[in-house]
């Protein structure tokens, strides 16, 4: 029992049956906390992207500021999308990067640019994004 806007369709829920709904299949709106959200969410994405394409994305942390990596970030090659995350921590930098693409040697040959770099530095570094 609720109003819902004008042309809304329910989406199924198979946690708690509460449902979703979305407008002009653009527009989802969940109920709930994300495990209940994340089956329809699937759903939606199966509907809107129904031939993914497969991703490789590498992840590190490094414990100090980005602006070491501005170079590198200068050369990534079309087809790399990238991301950078800084952190102040207990009053120490670190810096979450992200490297991903769909071709998998092109986003080893971005992410081992970094890692050159950390290595060349010695910084210390994790492959994860850890807080």
């Amino acid at each position: 029992m609720a109003e819902l806007p004008k042309n809304a369709n329910l989406l199924y829920n198979p946690i708690n049956q509460m449902p979703a709904f979305y407008l002009d299949e653009r527009y989802y709106f969940m109920p709930g906390f994300p495990e209940m959200s994340h089956p329809m969410v699937e759903k939606i994405l199966e509907k809107l992207v129904p031939h993914p394409k497969e991703t490789f994305r590498h992840t590190l942390t490094a414990m100090c500021k980005e602006n070491i990596f501005i170079e590198i970030m200068e050369q990534m090659p079309k087809g790399v999308e990238y991301s950078s995350l800084p952190k102040l921590l207990d009053n120490a930098w670190q810096v979450s990067i992200s490297v991903a693409s769909d071709d998998e040697t092109l986003a080893q040959e971005a992410f081992d640019l970094y890692l050159d770099l950390l290595n060349e530095k010695e910084i210390v570094f994790t492959l994860s994004d850890e807080t």
